[in-house]
């Protein structure tokens, strides 16, 4: 009796033994299949740590592009008015020339007619009075430069909006891309999900 009880766990063992012989594929898929389960768990938790840096980046890049906005139409609107004062002054400037040139002109026709003025003395002096007014004028031409200036303001606001555009296209890809890494984490799942019954059923088939 001893001997039969003492060799029932060898008959069993043998039994298991020659099970796992006859279906050694079986088991070896469903550890593969488990393997795989984690490598695809493993593969949707980093794809889920890519999309939430994607959103991260798309939200850093909106604030960017909102700040950009902001500092275009901050420039635009100085800019503008700056153009505006320019082109005000400018305008008064050259009427008052205009003008003062040709009541300056009357002035020394008046003196010409009066009797016993040397004509050659007072057109020396129109033109040395001229020269002065002329050159009292041409400062005032100064400002086209500063227009310079302004129009080169308005192409940085140009290029802060074409920035910003870019910032907000490249967002929208980042939270395509983060859209796409969450889709692509939960097929991995699924498909570990799946590896997992799968490990499950051939264990229990094995068993069988």
């Amino acid at each position: 009796m001893g001997e039969e009880s003492g060799s029932a766990p060898g008959r069993g063992d043998s039994v298991l033994e020659q099970r796992a012989a006859a279906r050694p594929s079986w088991w070896l898929d469903a550890q593969q299949q488990d393997a795989q389960a984690e490598r695809r768990d493993d593969a949707g938790r980093r794809r889920d740590e890519l999309a939430a840096a994607r959103d991260a980046a798309a939200a850093t890049r909106d604030v960017i592009a909102v700040e950009r906005e902001r500092m275009a139409v901050a420039v635009a609107l100085a800019a503008h008015d700056r153009l505006d004062g320019y082109d005000a002054d400018s305008v008064d400037a050259q009427v008052t020339h205009v003008q003062q040139q040709a009541e300056l002109r009357r002035l020394f026709d008046d003196v010409r007619s009066l009797p016993g003025v040397p004509g050659p003395a007072v057109d020396r002096l129109q033109r040395d009075v001229e020269l002065l007014m002329d050159s009292a004028y041409v400062s005032t031409l100064a400002m086209a430069f500063e227009r310079g200036h302004e129009r080169s303001d308005l192409r940085h606001i140009a290029a802060h909006l074409d920035a910003g555009v870019r910032d907000r296209l490249a967002a929208g890809q980042d939270r395509t891309d983060a859209a796409n890494d969450r889709q692509a984490a939960d097929r991995d799942r699924q498909h570990g999900r799946n590896a997992r019954q799968r490990g499950v059923l051939q264990r229990a088939a094995d068993r069988e």
